[in-house]
């Protein structure tokens, strides 16, 4: 079985590079702790207490697949939040800086795009942009590389932004479900 790892983007309008994450605090920030699995929870959050003192107001841990990836911090003001967005926490004599999350209240529908030519990739930007960009804002295309690679495959993931969206089946129904690009017919799902 094939496995495959998402590119960094090469269209973004206003969203991280990294893997979006969403929090319903509107002033919070997500650290990365997976480095850290066999640290006990009360130790990190004991050391975030002491590096940022009164400025959080609740931390909260973050599972995937059973197994401690993420820490959110919510913080009392954006103040507070926008100094520690640029600085990191030291957890362990180790230095990890912060994603900043995004509204919980965002929505997106992404499509999967199999059989792209191989190609420039920003030739295939362009082209995608051309066609999918029609029908709403489009937030994020990403190549689907080979795992542990660089190496682009032939998938591709397109994300719309529908948080301003009353009805999805707008969008779904207007979606081409095959299309050609640079005269290889490419499947949308």
């Amino acid at each position: 079985m094939a496995k495959y790892t998402l590119g960094k983007p090469t269209f973004n309008v206003d969203e991280p590079s990294s893997l979006v994450h969403q929090s319903a605090s509107p002033n919070a920030l997500i650290y990365d702790i997976s480095k850290f699995p066999v640290v006990p929870t009360n130790q990190i959050i004991l050391s975030i207490n002491l590096q940022m003192g009164k400025t959080i107001y609740g931390a909260k841990m973050k599972f995937t697949n059973n197994k401690r990836f993420h820490l959110e911090l919510a913080f009392f003001s954006k103040e507070a939040l926008e100094v520690w967005a640029t600085k990191p926490i030291i957890l362990l004599g180790k230095n990890i800086m912060p994603i900043v999350a995004h509204s919980g209240r965002k929505s997106f529908f992404s499509i999967s795009l199999s059989g792209v030519s191989l190609c420039d990739k920003q030739e295939v930007m362009n082209k995608l942009l051309d066609i999918f960009g029609k029908l709403e804002k489009i937030s994020t295309i990403k190549p689907k590389l080979w795992e542990g690679t660089s190496i682009c495959s032939d998938n591709w993931l397109l994300t719309y932004d529908t948080t301003d969206m009353k009805d999805l089946s707008t969008i779904t129904a207007n979606i081409p479900r095959l299309v050609t690009i640079f005269g290889d017919r490419v499947f949308v799902t």
